[in-house]
């Protein structure tokens, strides 16, 4: 899984550059969140057995209760991704920890520089000077 989202997060700078040229950072915030709950997807589709599931969610902090009741429930990984136990367990701060670059905080460090950056205007002492 490791390579897998290294691969991605190479991928994904790629495009958050294009991003950033073409000024459409809230496709990114919606690319953002669309991607990580992919990523919680493939986690819970490499758990395979409701066991594993439940023992992995346990393992990342989630409580019993709420371990079992996501572990054995019959939705698709889909579904599944978006549900309170899974979103605890696979948190944001998980995916960074495993190396996954948001594109979202990625962008945010370019912009940020972009935006007070001076700007460079044509005419002399600004809008309606030189009449």
């Amino acid at each position: 899984m490791t390579l897998q989202i290294h691969k991605l997060t190479q991928y994904l700078r790629g495009w958050g550059h294009y991003y950033l040229i073409a000024n459409a950072y809230q496709l990114t915030v919606e690319l953002d969140h669309w991607i990580r709950r992919r990523i919680r997807m493939c986690y819970w589709r490499q758990w395979r057995k409701p066991r594993t599931k439940v023992r992995s969610l346990m393992k990342l902090g989630v409580s019993e209760r709420l371990a079992i009741a996501c572990g054995i429930t019959s939705k698709g990984p889909c579904r599944s991704s978006k549900t309170k136990g899974i979103n605890i367990a696979l948190g944001n701060d998980y995916l960074v920890i495993t190396r996954f670059s948001v594109i979202k905080r990625y962008l945010d460090q370019y912009t940020l520089r972009e935006v007070n950056r001076p700007l460079r205007t044509r005419t002399m002492g600004g809008v309606g000077a030189g009449g």
